[in-house]
């Protein structure tokens, strides 16, 4: 993986010390199921780590969360998420339907998931790659819309190539350090070949009669940028940019019901809260004015002389302890008044801190960043340490889906982020 000398401001991590070969040795198919979870999620982190020193920009910071469906990750906001499922179990959760009708969720196993998580670390490093240098245009082919087209975008086409040839590098690396072929290297390289670049240029021509779509792509990406408007566009570019509005139509439609369901439940919390003050103060009040009125009963003159014999002595006590109004507790008293004043502030500090955590779902709208560019030039993460094993399966290899669609949980069917990423849940 060659010499890191580039500062990082990431956090170090328990494999920081490690050489290159011994990092990525750590993805092996012998070594992968004996680490932890949280190792696993450190090794990557350290591949990201370097993958972005190498590349002179800042590491994003790798996490993961459960995902349903074929998806491996996504990037957004200098955040790389990976399918927890995926990491942990190697598994995708894909939802299904029991004999009872109900939804359930089926686990589907992630061929060669070692190797694909990996390369999801790459895939997802160079959208970070392209998002710290500014080279991410808002123009985004999802892959809801049209899969292949979303394919061979630039920016994906780009993210594609790197991943897959970082982790064919990594594996060609591994293998000559111990001497034997990885269990997994066969998976992985059929995962690889399901679902290539040519694949997708080629139906995507095919689709839009046009022998030079991805020049169009590329065309219509970066006129969308600059708000030009060819005079006599062809058929596929009016086709392309149509399925652009649709998608604009429909993430609108999206964000904008995901809004208002968030307003629903501000509102329904607020409700709630209105109504516990409200219920509170009520009760609060209440206890003040039966408290009040035993005490001036029992100060009353005319009351006096029905009272028992201590009943003086108890009256005056009540009345010290009630203009005193705190003193009560002092003096041990289990007065009203000094009961409601400790249930007053319990009161307050009840309301104070039942306020619900009321959650805006940023995460799925406002954090994601688009993720499109192709003047990222070559994303090579420099990790060069190693035999120079060439696997046969260079830039024209291309990985499983990306988007995490509906694909099987095996060769050439993970989903790279199934669609929560950049801009508003556009995939990466």
């Amino acid at each position: 993986m060659g010499t890191y000398v580039a500062q990082r401001s990431a956090s170090a991590t328990r494999f920081a010390d490690l050489g290159d070969t011994e990092l990525l040795g750590l993805f092996s198919t012998d070594r992968w199921g004996k680490l932890s979870y949280a190792e696993k999620l450190d090794a990557c982190q350290e591949v990201e780590n370097r993958y972005a020193a190498a590349n002179g920009c800042e590491p994003c910071t790798v996490r993961a969360e459960p995902m349903t469906g074929a998806a491996l990750g996504y990037q957004g906001n200098k955040t790389i998420c990976l399918n927890e499922n995926v990491v942990r179990d190697g598994v995708f959760l894909t939802e299904d339907v029991d004999e009872n009708g109900a939804t359930v969720l089926v686990p589907l196993e992630v061929r060669a998931s070692n190797w694909q998580t990996l390369e999801t670390v790459f895939h997802e490093g160079t959208h970070g790659l392209q998002e710290s240098r500014g080279q991410v245009p808002s123009t985004y082919f999802s892959p809801g819309s049209d899969y292949d087209i979303y394919r061979i975008q630039p920016i994906e086409k780009q993210a594609f190539e790197a991943g897959q040839e970082n982790t064919l590098r990594a594996i060609a690396t591994v293998q000559a350090a111990d001497g034997k072929i990885d269990q997994n290297a066969v998976d992985y390289l059929a995962a690889v070949r399901a679902s290539s670049y040519q694949e997708s240029l080629e139906a995507a021509a095919r689709n839009y009669g046009d022998r030079d779509i991805d020049a169009t792509v590329a065309a219509l990406v970066q006129h969308r940028e600059y708000g030009l408007v060819p005079q006599n566009p062809s058929d596929s570019y009016k086709a392309l940019n149509n399925l652009l509005d649709e998608q604009g139509k429909q993430l609108e439609e999206a964000a904008f019901d995901h809004l208002e369901e968030e307003r629903r439940g501000q509102q329904d919390a607020l409700g709630k809260d209105e109504g516990t003050q409200q219920d509170a103060l009520g009760r609060d009040e209440g206890t003040q004015r039966d408290a009040q009125d035993r005490a001036n009963e029992a100060l009353d003159p005319g009351s006096q002389d029905h009272a028992p014999r201590d009943a003086r002595g108890l009256a005056a006590s009540y009345s010290e302890g009630s203009e005193t109004y705190g003193a009560q507790a002092d003096d041990g008293l289990s007065s009203a008044l000094g009961g409601q004043a400790e249930g007053v502030s319990a009161g307050g500090g009840v309301y104070a801190n039942e306020s619900p955590g009321i959650s805006h779902g940023d995460a799925a709208y406002g954090s994601a960043t688009q993720d499109a560019d192709d003047g990222l030039g070559s994303a090579s993460p420099g990790m060069d340490d190693s035999a120079s094993s060439d696997l046969g399966f260079g830039a024209n290899a291309s990985n499983d889906n990306d988007d995490g669609g509906g694909d099987e949980g095996n060769a050439g069917g993970s989903g790279r982020d199934g669609g929560q990423d950049s801009g508003g849940g556009q995939d990466m």
